[in-house]
């Protein structure tokens, strides 16, 4: 099932299907941080979106990894980003470094097949804030 998410000024992140366009998952219903950590995605791409975060609040911007198994989710309003697990519908990580919201975030969703690389690059994720920086994240060490 591909998937599509949102989000909005309020702070509300939304899964949804692609093909029967239902709701899957409220994630902003319950905000729960687990100690677990995120596994290597091993799966092809999948959909990510951005939303517009001109008013500084909200939600910033929305990514999956390469898996659908985690979402990123960039809060304008808190500066710091969420990584949800979407088996769980927990929070597994929130990463916190930019000096104000996160407009954006992004990871990576595959590669062509010609490319040589280890795995760890799945690890990351790129966010971008209202500060004017672009921070690298390892997303299994939450730093």
């Amino acid at each position: 099932d591909k998937l599509l998410a949102s989000g909005d000024k309020q702070g509300r992140v939304c899964v949804w299907s692609v093909q029967s366009a239902e709701l899957l998952m409220d994630l902003t219903s319950e905000v729960t941080t687990s100690s677990a950590h995120s596994t290597h995605p091993s799966q092809p791409s999948s959909p990510s979106a951005a939303l517009d975060s001109s008013s500084n609040t909200g939600v910033g911007g929305v990514c999956f990894n390469a898996a659908s198994t985690l979402l990123a989710v960039g809060m304008v309003s808190e500066a710091v980003i969420r990584i949800w697990n979407l088996t769980t519908g927990c929070v597994v990580q929130e990463l916190v470094g930019h000096k104000g919201g996160v407009q954006c975030v992004c990871m990576p969703s595959g590669f062509p097949e010609d490319t040589e690389y280890t795995g760890d690059e799945y690890r990351l994720l790129v966010s971008g804030g209202v500060d004017r920086r672009v921070l690298i994240w390892d997303v299994e060490e939450g730093q």
